[in-house]
């Protein structure tokens, strides 16, 4: 039950990414879980039946599902790097890998150069959420653009304009995350966005090339279970990630150039 609630929450702190990429699925006709197949397409380690129930999710998230029973994984990580939800472990991409696959821990891994948001926990999609949008951002030796997507998820006023467009992107030549200006009527829901640096040793960043210092926090995925079962083998580990740097600033409407010193 508790493992169910975790993922539960995890999805619902995820819906600002998952809604922005259905509006994007509405312009390309592609959809949100997807084969290997469409974006590695001559990898030839994708279509080993070992590996045939691996999918991208968002385009940023490879999922490897696992039974059950099985305590150790392995899983094919395409070109790039991909690092372990749970804990940001980097692993190098076009390799064979064994996972540790414990019952609360679904194999997850994050492609190097993603840029993704959440929101705090809600219990459902009428509830308000705290106003600050998370953006998650993993140095990787490519970039990628992620387009935030809000507007009322009720009424067709989107139609005439009553939306809210933002692009997140993260360059890795120039080392760059650059906020850009809003586009539509929408008032956003949040008040303040926090980018968090998964990768990056970082103590301070230029904003529009003022000096601005980090602050860090330790951060978790999916919440730590309760241990009621005093047998040693039925003990669930627990991942966070410790002193992960992140920056807050208020949300505008203006372009921002963050420069990751």
């Amino acid at each position: 039950e508790e493992i169910s609630r975790n993922y539960m929450k995890l999805r619902y702190r995820m819906l600002p990414t998952i809604y922005s990429e259905f509006y994007q699925s509405t312009k390309t006709g592609l959809p949100l879980a997807s084969s290997l197949a469409i974006s590695y397409p001559t990898d030839s380690q994708i279509y080993l039946s070992a590996f045939q129930n691996q999918y991208l999710f968002c385009d940023r998230f490879l999922i490897a599902p696992v039974e059950s029973y099985k305590e150790i994984a392995k899983a094919y990580l395409p070109e790039g790097e991909w690092y372990y939800l749970y804990s940001d472990k980097v692993y190098t991409g076009s390799e064979v890998t064994y996972i540790d696959t414990p019952l609360n821990y679904l194999p997850v891994f994050v492609k190097g150069g993603s840029v993704f948001t959440m929101q705090s926990d809600i219990s459902s999609t009428a509830e308000s959420n705290d106003g600050l949008l998370r953006v998650h951002v993993y140095k990787g030796s490519s970039g990628s653009t992620f387009v935030h997507y809000e507007d009322d998820g009720i009424s067709h006023d989107h139609r005439s304009g009553d939306y809210l467009e933002r692009e997140f992107a993260y360059d890795s030549e120039s080392n760059q995350v650059k906020i850009g200006a809003s586009i539509g009527n929408y008032q956003s829901d949040y008040r303040s966005i926090r980018i968090y640096f998964h990768g990056f040793e970082l103590d301070k960043v230029l904003v529009d090339k003022k000096s601005v210092s980090l602050e860090m926090e330790d951060y978790e995925f999916l919440g730590k279970l309760t241990e009621f079962d005093p047998l040693p083998e039925h003990d669930h580990p627990y991942l966070d990630i410790k002193n992960l740097p992140f920056l807050e600033l208020k949300f505008n409407s203006k372009e921002t150039i963050i420069q990751l010193t």
